[in-house]
């Protein structure tokens, strides 16, 4: 949004965020017909990062040009309640992935 307004020159931005499920679409539209472009940064860069970070963390993203300039969007993808507890564990503890769940198994000499 900042980067439309910043670098468009136009007076008036409109963003639009819409929820389906578990996706979030976030779309910024505006009266220029240029389109954004994914520029190559420096580590000391001030600039020209919020394209990159649409790109790492949107599920999808995509621009079209209308009559009267340009909408710019991404989708964001989150987990639902029930993937939560699968998720938690295979990306949190990798380690265990594929261990088998249950209780578990007593060790040996440990008086039980």
């Amino acid at each position: 949004m900042a980067d439309a307004a910043r670098y468009t020159g136009c007076r008036t931005v409109y963003i639009t965020v819409e929820r389906q499920r578990n996706v979030v679409r976030i779309s910024v539209r505006d009266a220029s017909r240029s389109l954004p472009v994914l520029i190559s940064t420096g580590p000391l860069d001030k600039a020209g990062r919020a394209l990159h970070l649409v790109d790492y963390l949107a599920e999808c993203r995509g621009a079209r040009l209308l009559p009267g300039g340009k909408q710019v969007w991404f989708e964001l993808r989150f987990p639902t309640i029930a993937t939560v507890p699968s998720l938690l564990h295979a990306e949190l503890w990798p380690q265990h992935r594929g261990a088998p769940r249950g209780p578990p198994t007593a060790r040996k000499g440990a008086g039980a």
